[in-house]
């Protein structure tokens, strides 16, 4: 499996609008120098620096809107659609319409003493409603030429970037998904707080995670857990720790009859209780009992059978096993000499031993992290303990073949696929089933003969980089076996072979090898392009899929200028196709309409934007897009559900500023016969031929036995023509007529086989 796979956001109403105005009794003469000087900005008395600079206007100063929700705390959007800014914050909304005179505030209109501003790209508001909107106290000291901002600091936020605000004196915690969304009381904090405050949260959902806030005050820490279910709190627990503290785990998932599910973790450091993704308690451990040490713990993880957590008066990490009853100090067996002596008998700055959990890897074996104290240089190691009940069941286990069994019957027969990574860059996988990939399985498998032959067995620990992999991973198609290559110091390779040992191969050549098999995705490309409606494309590149056949979507993305997370999704599907072996290679006509994600077909608009394709990224993406102009059709052309007729004869024709389509495509669509009387040069709908023996006004259409004459019909080169508004009136069928894009577009129930993309 690939590597990446493993490693791999009132103050009170008063703050939020310091964006907002305050006007200057005697700003006049300032405004008649040369040059403003800088405006500065103090916060409660802390020099803050805006991004953009403030300027004035008149007897007005302006602030930039973006910063100033950032120094208040409160949320910023700017939509260029509307032209408008919404700004939110605990009991506070605010939006403001470029252009206008007044906001609303809390549902209220208020005036505006001085209108929005766009500057550069960037939008400025007026200072003075800040001070008549809020009350907030906003001082001009224009012998500084600084605004001077007090308020209170009731409302904690971690970050700027922050969806989080916590009241420090009432406990309320409010929170919003986005920018967009007005901010919603999740709970009140059952606490007094007294320190420096953090927060986090650990869940799947904006919805449904834990909260945790600490509080440290000197040499203690208090650590409080909320459960937020449906976006209230609905359980909380505390816990007090002396000297060490770490964070407490607080959410897992565990396998239930072949599906994750999730559970949510809450502790006191002595009781964890456990709750389902419905925020039922289903579970909860006593530390002290199941440990056999009257202690506060911190738990670091719990799964289905098994228990992680450190006593503080030791500050050794331990494992309870549940299945057969074990409690095991981590230390003891993962560590020796002078590290396990550390862990044992240190005391600075705390007791007990630098391990953490990495992860259940299965099958009884537990991956931990380790950071040896006494090497200056902090490299973190991945450990192996392996637990003993689990034995059993892993001699049961399918092994892998030994490397020098695997390099000998390395073949493009025997190897399922290669994957390379190199660093945040994933390349094409080379799949053996592929015939085109061949010789590039080959030269994987020359690599591992090399290693059998020249490679050099070394014992070290298998260390833990802060960067992405580098290498390649070699599946088998026995579907067991399975080797890691990844780079070694200098221009080395190597394998892990298990029990701290490694096969290490100094070759610069084979090193050069990985590049060999680095294999870049092509850019996708589209043409012509520009592109017309109606015009016939050509589209090849790759979705990056390994399986001999795979599907592929093709959208259309207009370039937006703004972005809300409240607004659908723009793509539209105007295409679909099969890659073999994630290529593909097709002709299609550029239609007028796609398919949106709710399934309904929309039109396309004009202008600027971009195809991209389903598929996995590698590379830089580029294969996943290709920047596109559309232009309308050079002709007026025909789409049934949104897909152009391919049907020559099926082309409509304009003539004096009206659109007709032949009537024999329309009926065949439509499933109605039609009745041609060529003496009467009559098309006939639903109409016998009876019904106009004695009619002689030239062409027609007759629709239930009576003549529509405002819907004649015309003849060219043979073939009877119908307006497009008797489409409907004739057939019963939905047709619309894009001016923009010189389309006409059908709906029926079923399109025949003249319809082909």
């Amino acid at each position: 499996m690939l590597r990446m796979r493993q490693a791999r956001y009132a103050l009170t109403a008063l703050l939020l609008i310091a964006s907002l105005v305050f006007q200057l009794p005697i700003i006049a003469s300032a405004n008649s120098e040369p040059e403003q000087a800088a405006i500065k900005v103090t916060m409660n008395g802390k020099s803050f620096t805006p991004k953009s600079a403030p300027y004035m206007d008149g007897s007005n100063i302006y602030l930039p809107l973006r910063d100033m929700g950032e120094l208040l705390g409160t949320t910023v959007s700017w939509a260029a659609a509307t032209k408008s800014v919404t700004m939110y914050y605990p009991n506070l909304s605010i939006k403001l319409n470029f252009g206008a005179s007044t906001a609303t505030v809390n549902g209220q209109e208020m005036t505006l003493n001085a209108p929005l501003q766009l500057v550069d790209g960037r939008i400025y508001v007026p200072l003075r409603f800040l001070s008549e909107a809020t009350g907030a106290k906003v001082d001009w000291d224009a012998a500084a030429n600084t605004v001077r901002i007090t308020r209170s600091e009731e409302f904690f936020k971690e970050y700027p970037w922050s969806m989080m605000w916590l009241n420090r004196k009432t406990g309320e915690i409010y929170m919003t998904k986005d920018e967009q969304t007005p901010v919603t009381l999740l709970g009140k904090l059952d606490a007094s707080l007294q320190g420096t405050i953090t927060i986090n949260n650990s869940g799947t959902t904006m919805s449904d995670f834990v909260l945790t806030i600490v509080d440290k005050a000197g040499v203690q820490t208090t650590a409080y857990q909320l459960l937020v279910h449906a976006k209230k709190i609905v359980a909380q627990q505390k816990a007090v720790y002396t000297g060490r503290y770490e964070s407490n785990a607080s959410y897992t998932q565990v396998l239930i009859s072949n599906a994750w599910q999730s559970r949510y973790l809450l502790t006191d450091g002595r009781k964890v209780t456990v709750y389902d993704q419905n925020a039922k308690l289903i579970d909860s451990y006593d530390l002290p009992a199941l440990f056999g040490k009257d202690d506060m713990y911190v738990l670091q993880s719990i799964g289905v059978d098994y228990v992680i957590a450190r006593p503080s008066s030791t500050g050794l990490l331990t494992l309870l096993d549940k299945k057969d009853k074990s409690v095991v100090v981590l230390a003891d067996k993962l560590l020796t000499g002078d590290e396990l002596k550390y862990a044992h008998m240190n005391k600075t700055p705390y007791l007990g031993d630098t391990l953490s959990f990495a992860a259940d890897m299965g099958h009884g074996q537990m991956d931990f992290f380790y950071t040896n104290p006494l090497e200056g240089n902090k490299q973190s190691y991945r450990l192996t303990y392996w637990r003993p009940s689990y034995e059993k069941e892993r001699e049961q286990l399918p092994k892998s073949k030994p490397l020098k069994e695997l390099a000998a019957g390395c073949s493009p027969q025997t190897v399922n696929s290669v994957y390379v990574q190199q660093g945040d860059l994933v390349y094409l996988p080379i799949m053996g089933a592929n015939p085109d990939d061949h010789e590039l399985i080959n030269k994987a498998c020359s690599l591992l003969k090399k290693f059998v032959s020249k490679g050099v067995l070394t014992t070290v620990r298998t260390t833990v980089k802060d960067t992405f992999f580098h290498g390649m991973d070699i599946e088998f198609s026995d579907g067991v076996s399975y080797i890691e290559v990844s780079e070694d110091e200098g221009p080395g390779l190597r394998i892990v072979q298990g029990d701290g040992k490694m096969l290490v191969l100094q070759d610069s050549e084979s090193y050069k090898l990985i590049n060999e098999l680095s294999v870049e995705p092509p850019p996708l490309v589209v043409n012509p392009n520009p592109a017309h409606f109606g015009d016939k494309l050509h589209i090849a590149g790759v979705n990056g899929d390994s399986q001999k056949e795979s599907s592929v979507s093709l959208y259309w993305v207009p370039i937006q200028t703004s972005y809300n997370s409240t607004d659908p999704d723009p793509s539209l599907i105007i295409y679909k196709s099969t890659a073999k072996f994630g290529h593909f290679s097709d002709d299609f006509v550029m239609p007028a309409y796609g398919t949106a994600v709710d399934g309904t077909l929309k039109p396309i608009t004009l202008g600027k934007g971009y195809i991209r394709i389903s598929g996995s990224i590698f590379g830089n993406g580029s294969n996943l897009r290709a920047d596109i102009e559309l232009k309308p059709a050079t002709s007026v052309f025909l789409s049934v559900n949104g897909v152009p007729v391919a049907d020559a004869a099926s082309k409509p024709l304009t003539e004096q500023g009206r659109v007709y389509i032949p009537v024999r495509a329309v009926a065949k669509l439509s499933g109605q016969p039609v009745i041609w009387d060529a003496r009467t040069s009559s098309v006939l709908v639903r109409t016998n031929a009876s019904a106009v023996a004695s009619y002689k006004g030239g062409a027609s259409l007759w629709i239930d036995g009576k003549i529509a004459a405002e819907l004649a019909p015309i003849i060219r080169g043979g073939t009877a023509y119908v307006p497009i508004r008797a489409v409907t009136a004739a057939f019963g069928l939905p047709v619309v007529w894009d001016s923009k894009s010189r389309g006409v577009n059908l709906t029926v129930k079923t399109a025949a086989s003249l319809v082909k993309g």
